[in-house]
């Protein structure tokens, strides 16, 4: 056997280096199939996972590791494989491609006979029938043959011979499922054979009973369609008759048309009368219209010149009324004096009653002259304080904080200090002639007037505002004077300005203003006053603007300036939640108030100091409710950065000019109904 061997290597195309380079890839490949982590090296755990590949008992495989293992540290590397591999098989270790040529000769037909008999020992000829196979499985025994390891070739015989069992019984199963196929076919084609055929007998069923049915349908309906022509035929004589009737009609209403054409011939000459009528008629509905637009054009006119006279009003009105809160200073002082005369005089009654007898005539007739001292002078005091002080002076001093807490001030000036508007402007027609020419000399300072009025007393305050240089006259617009040459404004709008102390009521004002921010304002007293021009629509309105105070003790001034206000300003802070819920309070006292026609505005002011936008959102939603609740406005401004204090103010001046306009149409239409009837008359 070695010697055919040796001669079959002579015999071989393939050299010895080609030999060992391909057992080499083979060693290579087996090494990469139990490496099937890719860890670089094997164990015998990894060779044991190949045993149903191999068909080679766990004892084989495990002694062929340990034959492989040479230094016995329990695993295969490459190198340490495929080393031990060759030398297994019994090619010595070189590097491949190292070819070394041996030329030798072999008997092609007896190894042909040898493999084809083995073949048909095993049983494999019957079963592997592709040619690339069988060759493939030559190559590989004919190589292992030339190793001259008769073992390994039994276990290569033994491997194949294994594999063909395998094929026999998986080519037996397939024929047994094929036949079982085929059975199953036949099987399905008798069940389909005799569904078709109980199939074809519910059909003919079904036929015939729809025939039968339809049958039956069509005789029913023969008797209905006979029953109906004889029911159409009754009709028919009945229209018949009836056509006689409506024939008759028809000649009644031809006679009847004739009539009608001779009432029509009267009704157009009617027509063409009335028409007459209505051109005239037209003639002098133009002829009024043109008059209400002169009438328009003429109110106009006369509200143009109202609001200049109203402008210059008010600054006689501001200068008087400085001089007013000086007489009340005194007035003051005054009724304090005469209290404590009268203090004295009590307390001397007190103690000399003890002395009735000897000193009652005495006391009697000290009461009578302390009574005739207070009584007299305070009914006349209103007409002889012109006497006592200049009404020019200008006053720089505010109100005591502590007047609503004087309950016997009150008490005592109530019937001297009542100061109605028809008598304020009165008196403002005297100081437009004089006070006017006492205001172009003082400069250097900015005045703003605080007005104050609860119940039957009226009081002022004057805060002087040190940031402009020089004023001649009262400030109009951004940088505006009354004296300076400007477009008369058309409208004059009262706002009132109400809310918590300390939400930036005054700021507000000072920024839409002066379009700046004052970080510092002390705290109105009584009401703050300004008047600043605006243009919306190509109009320019004069809005007055009176900031009142927000403090507790002071609402009961602020409810009186919203008499015939036009326009109501709610503010809040967005920082605090306690100013918020006090709108709907402010809301109260605004409707108690003002005409219903009153413009109201929510604003919450200081959105730059809010860094909690989830709290703001909600706020925004329950002052949105409270704005929608009372038809008002809403908008959230911040007086220090500006962001929509504009926007605020210019859309409450549209709505107050809107609302001004549909008073003025209404006006109008009342005025031009009388006009229209007796222009209809003649």
């Amino acid at each position: 056997m070695y010697e055919t061997e040796t001669g079959t290597m002579g015999s071989s195309n393939l050299t010895v280096g080609e030999l060992e380079d391909m057992q080499y890839k083979k060693s290579r490949e087996l090494f990469i199939l139990c490496d099937k982590e890719g860890k670089g090296f094997v164990n015998k755990y990894d060779l044991q996972r190949l045993q149903p590949e191999l068909s080679l008992p766990p004892e084989a495989l495990e002694q062929v590791f340990d034959i492989l293992d040479d230094d016995k540290n329990g695993y295969l590397t490459l190198k340490e494989f495929t080393e031990g591999f060759h030398r297994f098989i019994g090619i010595p270790a070189v590097p491949p491609h190292q070819e070394e040529l041996v030329y030798g000769e072999e008997n092609e037909e007896i190894e042909d006979q040898a493999f084809t008999d083995m073949l048909t020992t095993i049983g494999a000829k019957d079963v592997i029938h592709d040619d690339g196979s069988i060759k493939h499985i030559k190559e590989l025994w004919v190589q292992l043959r030339r190793e001259d390891d008769p073992v390994v070739v039994e276990n290569f015989e033994d491997f194949l011979s294994k594999i063909t069992k395998d094929l026999k019984k998986k080519q037996d199963d397939l024929k047994e499922l094929e036949t079982a196929l085929k059975v199953k076919t036949i099987k399905c084609d008798d069940e389909v054979t005799k569904l078709y055929e109980e199939m074809e007998y519910q059909i003919k069923q079904e036929k015939e009973a729809i025939l039968n049915k339809e049958k039956t349908k069509e005789s029913n309906f023969r008797e209905e369609m006979e029953k109906e022509l004889y029911d159409k035929e009754y009709q028919l004589q009945n229209l018949i008759t009836r056509q006689k009737e409506m024939e008759q009609k028809l000649k009644d209403i031809n006679y009847s048309e004739m009539e009608a054409k001779t009432t029509n011939d009267r009704l157009a000459k009617d027509k063409d009368e009335l028409l007459y009528k209505l051109k005239q008629s037209q003639e002098c509905i133009d002829e009024q219209h043109s008059y209400i637009q002169q009438l328009h054009q003429q109110q106009k006119d006369e509200k143009r010149e109202r609001s200049k006279i109203a402008l210059k009003l008010t600054e006689g009105i501001a200068i008087e009324r400085e001089s007013l809160v000086k007489q009340l200073d005194h007035l003051r002082n005054i009724n304090r004096k005469l209290q404590d005369d009268k203090d004295e005089a009590e307390a001397r009654r007190d103690q000399l009653l003890n002395l009735q007898d000897e000193l009652s005539e005495a006391s009697s007739k000290e009461c009578s002259s302390n009574s005739a001292l207070a009584r007299p002078k305070l009914k006349k005091r209103g007409s002889i304080l012109a006497d006592y002080f200049n009404p020019n002076a200008r006053s720089n001093g505010n109100l005591d904080e502590d007047i609503e807490s004087d309950d016997c001030f009150e008490d005592e000036l109530t019937s001297i200090q009542e100061v109605e508007d028809e008598d304020v402007d009165h008196m403002s027609h005297k100081i437009l002639q004089n006070g006017l020419k006492n205001s172009n000399n003082k400069t250097g300072k900015q005045k703003r007037l605080a007005f104050s009025k609860t119940g039957s007393q009226s009081s002022i305050s004057v805060v002087e505002d040190l940031e402009s240089t020089e004023r001649n006259s009262l400030v109009v617009s951004n940088g505006e004077r009354a004296g300076e040459s400007a477009k008369t404004p058309e409208r004059v709008f009262k706002i009132v300005f109400v809310g918590d102390s300390g939400v930036g009521k005054s700021s507000f004002i000072h920024r839409f203003c002066h379009d700046d921010f004052q970080p510092t304002f002390a705290a109105t007293i009584g009401v703050d006053f300004r008047i600043k021009s605006i243009e919306v629509g190509g109009h320019l309105f004069a809005l007055q603007l009176w900031d009142t105070a927000g403090q507790e003790r002071f609402r009961s001034i602020t409810k009186q300036y919203f008499r015939k206000a036009d326009g109501v300003l709610i503010m809040y802070d967005v920082t605090s939640e306690h100013s918020l819920i006090n709108v709907r309070n402010w809301l109260t006292s605004v409707n108690e108030t003002v005409d219903p026609n009153t413009v109201i505005v929510i604003v919450g002011n200081k959105t730059d100091l809010y860094t909690d936008y989830s709290e703001l959102s909600k706020q925004y939603k329950v002052a949105s409710r409270l704005a929608q609740e009372n038809n008002a406005l809403f908008y959230e401004t911040s007086a220090k950065d500006g962001s929509r204090v504009f926007e605020a103010m210019h859309a409450m001046a549209c709505v107050l000019k809107e609302k001004e306009d549909e008073e003025l149409e209404k006006v109008l239409e009342l005025k031009s109904e009388p006009v229209k009837k007796s222009s209809c008359c003649r």
